[in-house]
């Protein structure tokens, strides 16, 4: 055996130890097959690169637990990704995604799920098999209804449909009303203008968001949160102009921070 030799593979052997591998912004275009030979990686950071499609061997990573795709051109989820069971916290926000494979449902150790900043305009039912989800970001995409099944979602603590302006917020919230864990909900920046008298349902929310939605006033079913309704964000609505409807949302609401003013 030669040195160069020797030294290069001891220089493998070291890479497979690695638990972490950061290549976030450094201009890839893709990975190398030998990716997959990281069998001890627990976290894989590839954000803000310009990755179109993974290679197959990526699957191979049975160990990991966090995977960050966040700003690159992916415009379908890689199916090798569906392998990584072990997945606990997912990022593929901020990239061109127009459709969302059913084969996320296999990823069923989930805690954390990132999609924001996609062209999402449906999920698939699979969604709901990822029953050990906490928070899940689904802001600026371009959903008009949220499948059935999300209800089946019973440890989601928090979760952000910010900006979805097509979205039916009446159907939306209908389905939420089933997530006795729901502590966190954000609507801002959609185009509400009435606030369904259904959100009176949701009354486990430690946090609600409706900035920026053209409200000129919320339904009086909002004070069935009022035990639990820790802040509220109203800013850069018109009802935050109306000092009547304002006083109505503090009394209905006593003990909660209601942020609308700058």
């Amino acid at each position: 055996m030669t040195d160069i030799e020797r030294v290069t593979g001891e220089f493998l052997e070291e890479l497979q130890k690695l638990t972490k591998l950061d290549l976030s912004n450094k201009g890839l275009t893709e990975l190398p097959i030998s990716i997959g030979e990281l069998k001890s990686l627990f976290y894989l950071y590839l954000r803000e690169n310009k990755l179109e499609r993974f290679p197959e061997e990526i699957g191979k990573l049975k160990n990991l637990t966090s995977l960050n795709l966040r700003w690159n051109n992916l415009k379908n989820l890689p199916e090798p990704v569906s392998d990584l069971i072990n997945l606990h916290s997912f990022s593929i926000g901020n990239n061109k995604l127009e459709r969302l494979s059913k084969s996320i449902g296999k990823l069923q150790n989930l805690i954390n799920l990132d999609l924001s900043n996609n062209q999402l305009d449906r999920l698939p039912e699979e969604i709901g098999e990822l029953t050990n989800l906490i928070e899940l970001n689904l802001g600026w995409n371009d959903l008009e209804e949220l499948p059935e099944t999300i209800s089946n979602l019973k440890n989601l603590s928090s979760i952000s449909l910010s900006r979805n302006i097509n979205l039916d917020i009446d159907d939306t919230l209908k389905k939420l009303s089933k997530l006795n864990n729901l502590s966190s909900l954000s609507l801002c920046c959609n185009e509400i203008k009435i606030l369904p008298e259904t959100i009176g349902e949701l009354t486990n929310l430690i946090e609600l968001n409706l900035c920026c939605s053209y409200l000129e006033k919320l339904p009086e079913t909002i004070k069935k949160l009022a035990p639990n309704l820790k802040k509220l964000h109203l800013k850069y609505n018109p009802v935050w102009n109306n000092q009547e409807e304002m006083e109505k949302i503090k009394a209905w609401l006593p003990n909660t921070e209601i942020e609308y003013l700058e």
